[in-house]
């Protein structure tokens, strides 16, 4: 809101009337209730997903050139390697808005949201979403969290000899 212009090139709108805005809209822009992926399945049942959470919070914050990749394994009872986990910042391989604000409106759509227009939720080809992003995901080799977290600006640009993120 900050930088749409108005006729004259100038902001449209002063600070003052995007904080009234949001104060007046916020419930409906962030609403209160139970979020969809928070459910009550119990990792510790599943050995191979039973991670450290200092090793899940190492890893998924371990932003490329800022902080180097990590690297862990879960083991079983008995100390057997079960899984091995390379990890970079979550938002590098797993961010996707576009597809969690897709299934929001669905789910507003289908209890019936006053703030949606009539229309079925799974009629996607009526949506419209503008998406402003970094590029686009490859499926080629996964990262080895020892290689890239030597890697600088330049290393995770082009990938160091691994799936490059341009």
């Amino acid at each position: 809101m900050l930088t749409t212009p108005n006729e004259e090139g100038r902001p449209a709108y002063a600070a003052k009337d995007v904080k009234e805005f949001y104060l007046e809209h916020c419930p409906k822009i962030f609403p209160h209730e139970n979020h969809p992926f928070a459910g009550a399945t119990n990792l510790k049942n599943i050995p191979s997903l039973d991670a450290k959470i200092s090793d899940i919070c190492i890893g998924t914050s371990a932003a490329p050139t800022y902080l180097p990749s990590h690297s862990f394994q879960t083991e079983d009872s008995e100390g057997k390697s079960l899984r091995e986990f390379n990890l970079i910042d979550g938002a590098v391989v797993a961010n996707n808005p576009t597809l969690a604000a897709i299934s929001e409106v669905s789910k507003e759509i289908t209890t019936g949201s006053p703030d949606f227009f009539p229309i079925k939720p799974l009629e996607y080809g009526r949506f419209l979403v503008l998406s402003l992003g970094t590029g686009s995901q490859k499926f080629q080799e996964k990262y080895d969290a020892t290689k890239s977290s030597s890697w600088g600006v330049l290393g995770w640009l082009a990938g160091g000899g691994s799936t490059p993120l341009v």
